[in-house]
């Protein structure tokens, strides 16, 4: 048997796995928050860590459920979050929406995701996010979320 007293696995709280895991993961930060009834996880980049820091408010979110001739997960970076939105500590405001399209037509839902309508039922109001993922490269928001 191995004696691991005294060896880098002994430290407590430390686990070499666990650290190779955050260097070779991009996704290095991760912040768990209630939301709709369960619990979302945001994690993001450093890339994404360094741009926040450089705002003087927090990032709104937006997690959209688009549903057309195809449901569509998109994620958005409005200017403003409505007041329900949910804050990750001070760095984001998230919140998903359910949207109705308001045409089928293919070469219009590629161009501009034309939206008729939020849809507001229960069952709408029942979705949720699960995980969210977001980035910041070449000076634009990017995200994913599963749900």
């Amino acid at each position: 048997m191995m004696n691991l007293q005294g060896s880098y696995f002994s430290v407590e709280g430390w686990n070499p796995f666990t650290a190779m895991e955050r260097f070779l993961n991009p996704y290095r930060y991760t912040q768990k928050v209630p939301f709709r009834g369960g619990e979302l996880t945001v994690r993001w980049t450093s890339r994404v860590e360094r741009a926040i820091r450089l705002r003087t408010a927090p990032l709104p979110v937006e997690m959209q459920l688009y549903f057309a001739c195809v449901v569509k997960k998109r994620t958005l970076f409005p200017a403003a979050a409505p007041s329900d939105a949910v804050a990750v500590d001070d760095r984001f405001l998230v919140f998903l929406t359910t949207v109705e399209s308001d045409r089928c037509d293919p070469i219009a839902f590629a161009a501009n995701y034309p939206a008729r309508r939020e849809l507001v039922s229960t069952g709408a109001k029942r979705m949720r996010a699960r995980e969210l993922s977001l980035d910041y490269r070449k000076d634009r928001w990017s995200g994913d979320f599963f749900v």
